[in-house]
This record gives structure tokens, sequence and C-alpha cells, in this order.
């Protein structure tokens, strides 16, 4: 891998990335809408961005591992420095790690969203099943807590 490749398949992937980040930003707008197919589909563009993304790190990781460096910032710095190349390779780096720092952070809002909407939903249906009954009133007034299971039927 050439510095010039490096730097092209950087600004690449922060093309995928930015993509990445917009994909997700749609999936938000399909959780609140519950557009399960949309989902779907944003999930089927989402899979073949993470595997090229994570491809290239894996490359570039190990092209400057093979050179003798650190696959992190600071073996990219010294690899930068040994070469000539300048700060823009670097920046580059900086730029698609923001940029999928913003995409985890947006995907594990979603997470929390998903996690609080089952929650919300594995409550209704023990409810409704009765087997999350809070105390309950029967027919002569008096407080009970029902133990037992009911069917949907009754509830």
């Amino acid at each position: 891998m050439s510095p010039e490749y490096f730097a092209n398949q950087l600004s690449e992937d922060i093309e995928h990335a930015q993509k990445l980040l917009t994909l997700i930003n749609e999936e938000q707008q399909a959780l609140v809408a519950r557009d399960l197919p949309k989902l779907e589909t944003l999930l089927d563009h989402k899979q073949p961005i993470l595997i090229l993304l994570a491809q290239h790190a894996s490359e570039r990781s190990r092209f400057l591992q093979d050179n003798g460096f650190s696959a992190d910032r600071d073996g990219l710095i010294s690899f930068c420095k040994a070469q000539n190349l300048g700060n823009g390779i670097v920046e580059s780096a900086d730029v698609l790690a923001n940029v999928i720092e913003q995409c985890r952070d947006t995907n594990e809002q979603h997470g929390r969203a998903i996690r609080s909407y089952q929650a919300a939903t594995g409550k209704v249906l023990g409810l409704l099943r009765g087997t999350d009954a809070p105390s309950l009133y029967d027919q002569k007034g008096a407080s009970s807590k029902s133990s037992q299971a009911r069917p949907l039927s009754q509830a």
C-alpha cells in the first residue's frame, strides 16, 4: 500500500462513514415511526458499509505494523513524519475517527431507545398476561395481588 493509496482510502472511508451516519439518522426516524420494513432496508444498506470500513481499518493497521509502526494515531503520526508526508493523512484519520464516533454515539442512543421500547412493551404484556400484575381491586373493592398468570382473553 502506498501513502497515496492510504490517503485515498481514508478519504473514501470518510465518505462511507458519513453515509453510514446518514443511514443511522434515517434509522432514528424509522424507529420513531416503528417502520420495520424500512429498518430492515436500512440494515441491509448499513452492513456492507460496516464490513468495508472494518476491512479498510484492518488493512491500514496491518500496513502500519508491517512498516514497524503501531496501529494507532501515534503510529500514523510517526509514519507520516518518517515519509515526510505532512499532516494531511493524520487530519483525514482524525476526521474519520470523529465521524465514526458520531456513528457510535448515535447508534448507542438508538439502542437505548430500543431497550426502552422493549421494556415498555414487556411491561404492558406482563400486565395483560397477569404475570406482572400490580395490586388490583376485586369485585368487592378490596385490593388483591394476582399471583397467577391469566390468558390474554381474560385480561
